[in-house]
C-alpha cells in the first residue's frame, strides 16, 4: 500500500516534520496543511519567504526591498514578482509583470 505523502517530497506524512513543504517546520508552523500560510503575520506566504531567503519566523522583512527596484517585498509578494529581481515587477499592480 503506498505512503501518504501529502507535500510529494518524498518523506512519509507520519515522519515528514514540514507537511506543506514551505520551509517551516510543523512544530514551529501556524498552519503546517497550507503553504500559504503566514506563519510571522507580515503579510507573506511562509513558501515565499523561504523560496527567496526572507525569514518566516520572524516579521519585518515586509518592508524590505531584497532587489533594490523601490517595491517592497511585501509588495512584490502581492504582486506576484520575484522580490530578488529587480527586473521582475508589476509597475501598474495589474497582474501582468514588466520585463
Amino acid at each position: 500500500m503506498p505512503h501518504s505523502d501529502f507535500d510529494g517530497d518524498g518523506i512519509e506524512d507520519g515522519i515528514d516534520p514540514d507537511l506543506d513543504g514551505d520551509g517551516v517546520a510543523d512544530t514551529l508552523d501556524v498552519n503546517s496543511y497550507s503553504v500559504t500560510s503566514d506563519t510571522d503575520g507580515d503579510g507573506m506566504g511562509d513558501g515565499f519567504e523561504t523560496t527567496y531567503g526572507l525569514d518566516p519566523l520572524t516579521a519585518g522583512d515586509e518592508s524590505g526591498d531584497l532587489d533594490g527596484d523601490g517595491f517592497t517585498n511585501l509588495v512584490e509578494y502581492q504582486d506576484g514578482s520575484d522580490p530578488s529581481d529587480a527586473s521582475s515587477f508589476d509597475t501598474d499592480h495589474d497582474g501582468f509583470l514588466t520585463r
